[in-house]
């Protein structure tokens, strides 16, 4: 319940972590977009609109983007370009996009935490991953006795606030 509140929260827009390329610079090949677009870095994982993923995967209008993100050996880890350029530029009319015009220096630098955990491995570290496992258990079946989550552990409000939330495409 806690997650469902925190992408209804969302008012639409995508969640997606970006930032600017500083030092990451070499991973582009120091090439320009197409289409105008400016380069973001930061995560694969998100939340993101359906109809943002629709256009951005099999969408044609973003094809010189994805051709050039897609050459093989050009781009160094372009799984961790793809999204947060598509999300942060807004002149390219995604679903969910957001507008960076109302931002200094043009960055968006996220402050909500994080709605999960990468990676948890019973093999390594099993005592982290126990705990883990105990925590989310304990937390779903406090929901399912009251019917709701935790208002005094979990805030939604948070999610709602991210300026992308109040201004997106």
């Amino acid at each position: 319940m806690e997650l469902v509140a925190a992408l209804k929260a969302l008012n639409g827009s995508n969640l997606v972590e970006s930032f600017e390329l500083g030092g990451f610079e070499w991973g582009t090949n120091k090439t320009s977009l197409p289409l105008r677009a400016t380069w973001y870095k930061g995560s694969m994982y998100g939340a993101f609109r359906r109809e943002f993923l629709h256009e951005a995967v099999m969408g044609t209008a973003l094809g010189p983007i994805l051709d050039l993100m897609l050459k093989p050996n050009y781009i160094r880890h372009p799984d961790e370009f793809f999204f947060p350029t598509l999300a942060y530029n807004s002149q390219l009319r995604l679903p969910g996009a957001c507008h960076l015009e109302r931002l200094r220096y043009d960055l968006c630098y996220e402050t909500v935490p994080h709605i999960s955990a990468n990676k948890f491995h019973a093999d390594y570290q099993p005592e982290a991953y126990d705990e883990m496992e105990q925590w989310y258990f304990q937390r779903v079946a406090a929901e399912i006795i009251s019917g709701s989550y935790n208002r005094t552990t979990f805030d939604p409000k948070v999610y709602a606030e991210r300026l992308c939330s109040r201004n997106h495409i």
